[in-house]
């Protein structure tokens, strides 16, 4: 039967290739039969129901209805007292002005249609449809959530309310699907970059027209398009098409069996191996209860962003240079070892001493509470306490971390803990450990470990030799980590179609049109215990809890190599004063690591690439340096000299606006949303498709409005206001009677 589908697909690839040439075409005079040649194949995993398998993309490029009008809003500054007036951005109604629908089969350009209004664009579906066989037909849209918004009513009109829907928050759906079997699909998620990117590293033929395109002017459905544009609209399709062409070929995959997202990407390769390797068994035998599995998210913190806050704005920062790991994650993945065997209660009273000595052979989890707790080093620039993942009374933050605090409680593990112990000094009289929980130490699975490391090598060989395959590897070994942390018990979210009131804990709650909410209909328990039994899940969560303990830990050593320790993110570290031969032993000691692990170094283009080891570069050093906070800072590159930013939510290009002078990244300075490009979106939801003045067709649509940001600086407390706080919280203590309280 496979052969004769062969032949088939071969016979008919053999025919358009001679027969058909690619063309543009207006909707409507396009020979729709052509696309009977298309195979219907069935796909496992829907049973024997079938999809036709033709790779089609549809974009909308939208228009405001009007110039961007404000509003004035009077404010009261609370430091202050006074008033001051505010220009508030009102949104309005958008429309769309065309769309496009790309077309490949047998990795052939088919056509590109078009059309001016979204009924068009159902009546275009509705003839592909028309000629196909198989049940299921699957239409990408690059950034579904935005175009799916100025479509769902016109889609829901014609075809009824979606009967599935996968959605990852709150307005981002990544799969819809209509009783009809149509579907829809994001390819964002699953490029993880612009498409004009995805389209330059997957080397495709038809590159995204970049800038043919005036967002900023008023369109009508009837509108003049220049022939520039219409090209520029063909080619957002055109382009996607041959991107999840390209990319269905590098990872040997067929349209049924695409991933939805980039780390599914990675998952679908481990399945196999796991299902090789029994990993499900040893899942099944380790899988933390649900109270367990809490308490680790509890646990889990991320990366560790923090700023050195006596140099807070300072203008006087030279010769700064950054470090960073190589691949910090996967480093700890292979090399660090992790808990192999079910958490079981340590029936025994402990001390911290306890869980340190015993930390190399077990893992612990489990509660601290501490009495007094202070940095050993009131000017240590890096404290280790989260407060968000703290219980605290009397607290003294920096930005988010711990100096100091009366009473502390949080729920950590033996590498945090080291870290805690080696930098905080606290009353241990009154302090406790509790809730223990305890299992044995190794290194994680070889299937596991091998296949990350084989991506190491294969990432490491190909840069610079196949960007496609290089590309491809790169994020499939930055998707190893996020596979651990996948949360098990996400309450999936549910789009509202219609307006209703729903009931909670005796509140009543509207929902309207275009909402989303969660659906509670099955307790978090209890998708946890059925997301756990699944054959796709076997990789158990405390793995990457902790990871980012090791990773942290990791940082910290590095840290402690520079004189003056600036800023931290993550897998890096800025500071002044690099101590090289203290770099050069610890990554001597990551080396052994690897070793020791069973790992070697890449050896590419007369260069050895080790895991985990701390590289600087000249695009690392800056000649100038300044910070604001957490995610909130700028250099001068020694490599090109300019300016340099990384501020969260603002582009990099805009760097241009503080006019090549470091001075100017300060409190209070605005980039300008028109410059940097940074856009606001506002959601407008109307009752029902309209016909505006002008005749264009009108539904739901998104209004983008530019967007400034305003640099501020994060706001700390000094330990002199914490001793100087009166006494009067009670504080609760363990004695060996049990827990006190003191007032």
């Amino acid at each position: 039967m496979k052969d004769t589908i062969k032949l088939e697909e071969f016979n008919r690839a053999s025919y358009l290739k001679d027969n058909w040439h690619y063309k543009r075409f207006f909707y409507k005079d396009f020979n729709y039969k052509i696309l009977q040649n298309a195979i219907v194949r069935k796909y496992n995993s829907w049973g024997n129901e079938t999809y036709n398998d033709l790779t089609m993309m549809i974009d909308t490029e939208t228009s405001k209805k009007r110039e961007d009008q404000y509003e004035e809003v009077e404010h009261i500054d609370r430091a202050t007292g006074k008033t001051y007036i505010e220009k508030v951005y009102k949104p309005y109604d958008n429309h769309v002005v065309i769309w496009t629908l790309s077309i490949r089969l047998f990795d052939i350009d088919i056509a590109t249609l078009y059309g001016r209004k979204p009924s068009e664009l159902i009546e275009c579906i509705n003839m592909i449809l028309n000629v196909l066989k198989g049940k299921y037909t699957i239409f990408y849209i690059f950034n579904l959530t935005y175009d799916y918004t100025f479509l769902r009513k016109f889609f829901f009109r014609e075809f009824g309310y979606p009967v599935e829907q996968l959605n990852v928050k709150s307005h981002y759906p990544i799969q819809i699907k209509f009783d009809n079997g149509l579907i829809l699909k994001d390819a964002l998620i699953l490029a993880q970059r612009k498409l004009e990117k995805w389209a330059e590293d997957l080397g495709v033929e038809a590159q995204k027209q970049v800038g043919s395109w005036n967002y900023n002017k008023l369109r009508n459905q009837d509108s003049y398009i220049s022939d520039q544009e219409l090209t520029y609209a063909e080619y957002d399709t055109l382009s996607g098409t041959q991107c999840i062409d390209a990319l269905k070929k590098q990872l040997h995959k067929v349209l049924g069996n695409m991933p939805y997202t980039a780390t599914g990407i990675l998952r679908d390769e481990l399945k196999k191996l796991a299902s090789d390797n029994k990993a499900k068994v040893l899942f099944n035998k380790i899988v933390p209860s649900f109270e367990d599995y809490m308490f680790l998210v509890s646990m889990f913190h991320g990366g560790y962003v923090h700023g050195n806050k006596e140099y807070l704005e300072s203008n006087l920062l030279k010769d700064v240079q950054g470090y960073d790991f190589a691949s910090s994650y996967i480093f700890c993945l292979l090399c660090c070892k992790y808990p192999i065997t079910k958490f079981k209660p340590l029936n025994k009273q402990i001390d911290g001493d306890y869980i340190i000595r015993n930390s190399d052979d077990h893992a612990f989890m489990f509660t601290a509470r501490f009495a007094d707790i202070k940095l050993k080093d009131e000017n240590f620039p890096m404290p280790v306490l989260q407060f968000s993942k703290c219980k605290t009374v009397n607290d003294v933050t920096d930005n988010g971390r711990i100096i100091a605090a009366q009473f502390l409680e949080l729920n950590t593990n033996e590498i945090d803990y080291k870290l805690i112990d080696k930098y905080y000094t606290w009353d241990k009289e009154h302090s406790v450990i509790f809730n223990v929980k305890t299992a044995r130490k190794g290194y994680l699975p070889d299937w596991f470990r091998d296949h990350l490391y084989k991506l190491f090598i294969d990432k490491t060989n190909l840069k610079g030799i196949d960007m496609i395959r290089y590309q491809i590897q790169k994020g499939k070994l930055n998707a190893g980590f996020g596979l651990t942390v996948q949360r098990q018990d996400k309450l999936m979210f549910i789009e509202i179609f219609e307006d209703e009131i729903v009931e909670k804990n005796g509140i009543e709650i509207e929902y309207h049109d275009g909402m989303y909410k969660l659906d509670e209909s099955i307790p978090p328990e209890e998708v946890y215990l059925k997301n756990i039994k699944k054959r796709s899940v076997f990789l158990p969560y405390q793995w990457g809890v902790w990871t980012t303990s090791y990773a942290l830990e990791h940082l910290f050593e590095l840290g402690s190599c520079c004189k003056l320790w600036l800023y931290s993110d993550t897998d890096s570290v800025y500071g002044i004063g690099w101590n090289k031969k203290l770099v050069k032993k610890l990554n001597y000691k990551y080396r052994k690591m690897n070793e020791k692990a069973g790992f070697k170094a890449v050896h590419f283009k007369d260069k050895d690439y080790w895991l985990g080891v701390a590289e600087t570069s000249l695009e690392d050093k800056y000649s100038e340096f300044k910070y604001m906070g957490a995610k909130r800072y700028c250099g001068r590159c020694k490599e090109d000299g300019k300016l340099h930013i990384t501020v969260a939510g603002v582009p990099k290009s805009a760097a241009d606006c503080l006019g090549d002078n470091i001075i100017n990244f300060k409190k209070g300075f605005v980039f300008e949303g028109k410059k940097t490009g940074k856009k606001t979106h506002n959601y407008m939801f109307v009752d029902d498709i309209y016909i505006d003045e002008f005749g264009n067709e009108t539904a739901d649509s998104v209004d983008l409005s530019s967007c400034d940001y305003n640099l501020d600086v994060v706001e700390y407390h000094s330990l002199e206001e914490y001793l100087g706080t009166p006494d009067y919280v009670t504080i609760p203590y363990y004695s060996d009677e049990g827990w006190v309280s003191v007032g």
